[in-house]
């Protein structure tokens, strides 16, 4: 029901109907219990314009909402943030997120262990100024 009204107010995945915010989203949800009901409502009232296809671009806004691409740290992958279901695999689903944020993933993997290898090497010399250091008053010493 959160999720539905916060697509039905306006989201990143789909555009807000115009005059209709989180609050009025929150109530029409809470009253049709069912985001179809909602919009053939609005549609039959006539205050708002639904744009054609709204239905459809809803449900891919939910979808995205619960499925979409993210990356694993521990797997070292993208996966979908929660599993698709069966009905979903026969759709087009590069609307979850497109998998060319691989290589984003990927050059971020690689700046982080290039950091690990430069601070490594950092305190492999820092520990060789030591221990020359150590030497140097070792041999110093009577």
């Amino acid at each position: 029901m959160f999720v539905d009204t916060c697509i039905l107010s306006g989201c990143d995945y789909l555009t807000s109907l115009p005059g209709l915010g989180f609050k009025k989203a929150h109530q029409l949800i809470s009253k049709g219990r069912n985001v179809n009901k909602v919009v053939r409502a609005l549609q039959l009232e006539g205050k708002i314009k639904i744009p054609c296809g709204y239905l459809n671009q809803f449900q891919k806004a939910k979808w995205t909402f619960y499925h979409q691409t993210v990356y694993d740290k521990d797997l070292k992958q993208l996966v979908h943030l929660s599993p698709l279901p069966a009905n979903l695999l026969t759709h087009d689903i590069s609307f979850l997120g497109p998998y060319v944020c691989f290589f984003f993933f990927l050059f971020v993997l690689f700046c982080f262990n290039l950091f690990g290898c430069i601070s490594v090497c950092i305190t492999k010399k820092k520990n060789k100024k030591q221990q020359q250091q150590q030497k140097q008053t070792q041999n110093v010493r009577p």
